[in-house]
């Protein structure tokens, strides 16, 4: 039976604990409250297989741990107002609720983790 169980853990799909920027992230704590809701302040959602904003979506082709602390490098297929663009972009999870996004051009954007949406 343990082996088994120690297949089954082998052939999930990563945990959470294994991805831990699963969840809706925001610019600002206050927009925060908006997870959920469709607004132009509305928090980003990044799920195990791409991340959903406003007004553009992603694919993740890859996520790469760069072995240093908790962070990986991201490529993206993304949708972008009707344009298909590739993002390259690495990601810092700093602490359990802040995320440095990195993009290929130097940009640098910190994320707070949302609380889940109720219901």
């Amino acid at each position: 039976m343990r082996w088994l169980a120690l297949i089954l853990l082998f052939a999930s799909p990563a945990s959470a604990l294994e991805q831990p920027w699963i969840g809706y992230w925001a610019g600002e704590g206050q927009d925060c409250a908006l997870a959920g809701d469709v607004g132009d302040e509305m928090p980003t959602y990044l799920s195990p297989d791409g991340e959903f904003g406003m007004e553009y979506s992603c694919e993740f082709l890859a996520i790469t741990p760069l072995g240093v602390g908790q962070s990986w490098k991201v490529e993206s297929k993304c949708l972008d107002a009707g344009f298909v663009e590739f993002w390259n972009v690495i990601w810092v999870l700093t602490a359990k609720d802040d995320l440095l996004m990195i993009g290929d051009q130097g940009s640098v954007t910190r994320m707070k983790r949302c609380e889940k949406p109720q219901g």
